[in-house]
């Protein structure tokens, strides 16, 4: 069922030259003769079956499938048993009368080739059944001299991959064309099916006139008809199965407002660095929250996956989407309508967002163009939007990533959506999000952890192999089967062989992966791996390091202790009376290349410094400290790595007995003996308190 208003298109077009693509059996060309007898009009028809029908017409005709390229043999689909029926395209039509289409192979062209009315051309009239964009890109030096084009816009996938109202209006956009009418509409009957999916009566296609000229109102129009009859824009409610809380929580501030669907979000409690590496993604391991220094949380990565996901659903069913964060709240003055509108102009269009720079937005309307936006909840993106979006490599927070993708972007001025009552003040928002970093333990340890440990005597190893069994860690030992060859012939310094064999050993390992090393011979493991990673982060991060003067952000972390060894001479440099200990470290695989880096010497030729096996160990790794060159801090407080300490004792924790510092109340992860025989008593009396039953 159609009504198209012919009157109204020749009031508006005035037309002398009409071009009718589609001309079936030439009943609009027979209309348009009827009310302009003098007019010229060259009729184009892809189906050989209806040559009979245009003769009759008596006017000019040509036979041929237009499109986008010339090439031979193309499928034209005609409904099975009628030779002459509405449908038949090159793009199948979705509905239960085309299952069976009957298959015709036709060579197709561009209207170009025809070269019609080279004076001009008033009305072009294109009515293909899907094909309309397809016919548009074969007619480049055709529009270049057409007033008006009438096309046949479908709203829903009528056909098969066949171009939607939205992709029209986009393209003819750059060739100069905007609706300005709609004069006609089209209606499925009762009970006809697209894709299965039951219509129930509802309008399916709209005749737009395309002019220069652009009517705001058509658009509106445009944007409204899809909301009524389709809600073409699809709504989709990232949210984690888990939290059903929040999804009744959006039914009911949402409920009516708008059609949507809950997607399951991924849950980034459950995903480690492993898997989503098995999945194709990774982060950017440089990023860090820019106020408060925070690594990515297990959150942060769930919701970018989730979001990514839905970036790729929109390319795929090439067209926008809407997407919802499920703490987001609609509010009174939404407008969908208005919102589909923009995403006709814009890639990426925020129903509602909180602004940084409100002062320096461009202000348009009621919206303004986003200069430095976050939250990620309510959001609409194009197919086009999507495609800059897909990043699976570097993953950051989702809005920090809609940020720097540099996207055609708007958004509203005052907030369409929001996320509940402590919108504007987050810092009284309750904590209810899976996202937000309020604890260490929530980051994402986006870095595999390298366990090394070095002895020749693996006799000598048993305290630390059966300490860090019973926390299970697995150590690799890079000085096993090997000679040694680290003791200094004049004193008790030594051990740059550990230094030669770990800058060997560490050459191909990942830049970002992190090294915990720790000597092999009076060293036991008081605390599990992922209790050491946490408090690594914690303290790469701390701002105690800046009041320790320090360097923050510090990627490797010594352990500390009382006496400055080997040359006591160095103390004057210290800050304090706590000095930088070799037995023990973390740190990230790249700094330490850098500080294990020969250096070259300013010898004539050239040459590159090199640690001997004997040369001492500590003292290479306190020069480099001191130069200041380096990301390196020392761990101070005890939080991970205890030297020898006669005021270290074993008390019962929460999760069972830990060591317990009593001057910093830390409770380090990593007991190290160091020095003489007391302090190796000191440490095995420890061990044995730590570890008795």
């Amino acid at each position: 069922m159609e009504s198209v208003n012919i009157d109204l298109l020749i009031e508006r077009t005035q037309p002398n030259t009409v071009v009718d693509v589609g001309a079936f059996h030439g009943d609009f060309t027979r209309e348009i003769v009827d009310k302009c007898p003098n007019v010229r009009i060259t009729m184009m028809e892809a189906n050989p079956n209806c040559e009979e029908n245009l003769k009759r017409v008596g006017k000019k005709y040509h036979i041929a499938a237009l499109s986008n390229q010339k090439k031979e043999g193309i499928p034209f689909y005609i409904r099975k048993g009628y030779e002459t029926c509405t449908g038949a395209s090159l793009y199948k039509e979705n509905t239960e009368a085309y299952v069976d289409a009957d298959v015709m192979r036709v060579n197709t062209h561009r209207l170009d080739e025809y070269k019609l009315y080279k004076e001009g051309i008033d009305l072009l009239k294109i009515d293909v059944q899907g094909s309309e964009l397809d016919v548009l890109k074969g007619s480049i030096s055709t529009l270049k001299r057409t007033k008006s084009i009438l096309l046949e816009c479908s709203l829903t996938e009528y056909n098969e991959g066949g171009a939607k109202i939205d992709e029209i209006i986009k393209y003819l956009k750059g060739k100069g064309f905007y609706p300005n009418e709609i004069i006609g509409t089209h209606w499925l009957e009762h009970d006809k099916k697209i894709k299965g999916k039951s219509i129930d009566g509802r309008m399916n296609q709209l005749d737009v006139l395309f002019t220069d000229t652009l009517n705001e109102n058509v658009i509106h129009r445009i944007a409204e008809i899809q909301q009524q009859e389709y809600q073409q824009l699809r709504a989709y409610v990232i949210s984690l199965t888990r939290r059903e809380d929040r999804r009744r929580l959006f039914d009911e501030n949402n409920g009516g407002k708008i059609c949507y669907e809950f997607v399951d979000a991924v849950d980034g409690n459950e995903l480690t660095h492993d898997v989503i590496k098995e999945w194709g993604y990774d982060t950017d391991k440089t990023w860090r929250d820019p106020d408060y220094d925070n690594r990515l949380t297990k959150g942060m990565v769930g919701c970018y996956i989730s979001h990514h996901r839905l970036w790729e659903k929109c390319i795929e069913l090439n067209e926008p989407i809407f997407i919802f964060e499920d703490d987001a709240r609609i509010l009174d003055n939404f407008n969908l309508n208005e919102v589909i509108e923009m995403s006709h102009k814009y890639e990426l269009v925020y129903a509602g967002y909180a602004e940084k720079s409100k002062e320096d937005t461009i202000k348009k309307g009621k919206w303004q163009i986003p200069i430095h936006p976050y939250w990620a909840s309510s959001y609409i993106i194009t197919p086009e939007g999507a495609r800059k979006l897909i990043n699976k490599e570097s993953i950051i927070p989702t809005d920090e990533h809609l940020i720097n993708m540099k996207l055609n972007a708007i958004g509203t001025i005052d907030a369409m959506v929001d996320q509940g009552e402590f919108s504007r003040n987050p810092d009284k928002k309750p904590v209810t999000s899976d996202v937000e970093p309020y604890s260490v333990y929530r980051t994402f340890l986006d870095f595999k952890v390298h366990a090394l440990t070095f002895g020749t005597d693996e006799s000598r190893m048993n305290m630390l192999y059966d300490s860090a069994k019973r926390n299970n860690i697995e150590f690799t030992n890079i000085g096993k089967g090997l000679e040694w060859k680290g003791s200094s012939k004049t004193d008790n310094t030594g051990c740059g062989q550990k230094i030669n064999v770990m800058r060997e050993y560490i050459q191909d390992l990942p830049d970002y992966d992190v090294v915990l090393f720790v000597d092999g011979y009076d060293v036991f493991m008081a605390d599990c791996l992922n209790q050491i990673m946490y408090r690594y982060i914690i303290y790469s991060s701390d701002s105690r390091l800046e009041h320790d003067n320090q360097t923050r952000n510090a990627n490797v972390i010594f352990a500390a202790e009382q006496y400055c060894w080997p040359d006591a001479t160095l103390a004057e440099l210290y800050p304090d009376n706590v000095y930088l200990n070799g037995g023990c470290w973390i740190g990230q695989v790249k700094e330490m290349k850098r500080i294990l880096q020969p250096i070259q010497l300013p010898t004539d030729p050239p040459r590159m410094s090199a640690v001997k096996d004997d040369d001492d160990e500590q003292l290479y790794y306190t020069k480099k400290y001191l130069s200041g060159k380096y990301s390196i801090a020392l761990d101070k407080d005890c939080s991970i790595f205890q030297c020898n300490d006669n005021n270290v004792i074993v008390q019962d924790g929460e999760y069972g007995k830990e060591l317990l510092n009593q001057t910093t109340y830390y409770q380090p992860c990593v007991y190290h003996g160091n020095g003489n025989v007391s302090a190796k008593n000191r440490m095995n009396q420890l061990y044995d308190s730590l570890y008795s039953q």
